[in-house]
């Protein structure tokens, strides 16, 4: 559907207005935001014992670092190019660990099998990189917040955000975070972050 046909357009910030602007002027003109946020009693830097219970299974032995992804198995998450950059950094410091919050087997948007790709790559599940049981992906939040706090940084290899819900959350956390600059990213106030060239170490 034509996005001037929408009755009432609206986006999550400046960035998606001006990414709208550039081919439909008019309607971005007329675009409300809806501001889309964190909710900070949730996501905050304290850490509780459910957080230190989850490092504690989350580190294998000869482990002390946990990396975190979460995404949704969908086009923008390219699982092949996250897989590949956790190899690599396992490859640079064995001492790293990864939680990659997805269901592994399949990509819901074009069913593609997951499952073979870490070991291809010479990763071995449950050492270098852990997925949840599928039951859990749809966890209450308190528990996606006790993970991220949990966590030594965040990763994200995701070719295109609207918000970047989940960098923020992290953010929140105060957990470090390793981010594309790409899409709604860009925006991320300079203080806030340190770019890294890409293919950098």
């Amino acid at each position: 559907m034509p996005i001037r046909l929408v009755d009432k357009a609206v986006t999550y910030n400046e960035y998606g207005r001006a990414e709208v602007a550039k081919f439909d002027p008019s309607t971005a003109k007329r675009m409300g935001i809806a501001g889309h946020g964190v909710d900070f009693g949730i996501y905050h830097p304290r850490v509780d014992d459910a957080s230190k219970d989850l490092r504690k299974q989350s580190l294998p032995k000869g482990k002390s670092v946990l990396g975190l992804c979460i995404a949704a198995n969908n086009s923008r998450k390219d699982w092949f190019r996250t897989f590949q950059i956790i190899a690599e950094v396992i490859k640079k410091d064995p001492s790293v660990t990864f939680n990659c919050w997805v269901d592994p087997r399949r990509r819901i948007d074009i069913g593609e099998e997951l499952t073979g790709v870490p070991q291809a790559l010479g990763l071995t599940l449950g050492r270098d990189v852990c997925c949840p049981d599928p039951k859990q992906l749809h966890a209450p939040e308190e528990m996606i917040a006790d993970l991220i706090r949990a966590s030594d940084f965040y990763l994200s290899t995701s070719s295109g955000e609207g918000w970047g819900m989940t960098a923020g959350e992290a953010m929140a956390c105060g957990v470090p975070c390793a981010i594309p600059r790409v899409a709604a990213w860009e925006a991320i106030p300079p203080e806030c972050c340190q770019p890294i060239k890409a293919g950098g170490s």
